[in-house]
């Protein structure tokens, strides 16, 4: 899953390196202790801790390092939605070309022409 999202955010924001991530099972949260032991069986207090140890290791990276602000996010999130927008725009028109390119060579062979006569031949329709 690291690895899956760390590829997302390569893909979105462009950067080159791995982000440390953590992942938090809000079922934890939401369920009782008998309903945890029913999802999770013997391995209820295995994820209650790791649970546990989630939301402290987010409250003490929150603790030990400084807030910043988020200045101009929207503009820079529709600058990256208008630039996945022209790939997908580029995306789809290379593959109509291609698509297009094949056309004319079924459409080429399906006239048979070998040499210069043939061509003329099946233009002048002699």
């Amino acid at each position: 899953l690291t690895s899956s999202v760390n590829s997302l955010l390569r893909s979105v924001l462009g950067h080159d390196h791995d982000c440390q991530c953590i992942f938090i099972d809000n079922t934890v949260n939401m369920c009782s202790e008998d309903e945890m032991t029913e999802l999770y069986g013997a391995d209820a207090s295995t994820v209650i801790t790791a649970f546990n140890e989630a939301i402290d290791s987010v409250a003490r990276f929150a603790s030990s390092h400084t807030a910043f602000h988020c200045r101009d996010i929207e503009s820079t999130l529709v600058e990256r939605d208008v630039g996945r927008d022209m790939m997908e725009r580029e995306t789809a028109a290379v593959a109509e070309g291609s698509r297009a390119f094949k056309s004319l060579l079924q459409s080429w062979d399906a006239l048979d022409i070998e040499d210069q006569e043939d061509l003329e031949a099946n233009l002048w329709g002699d």
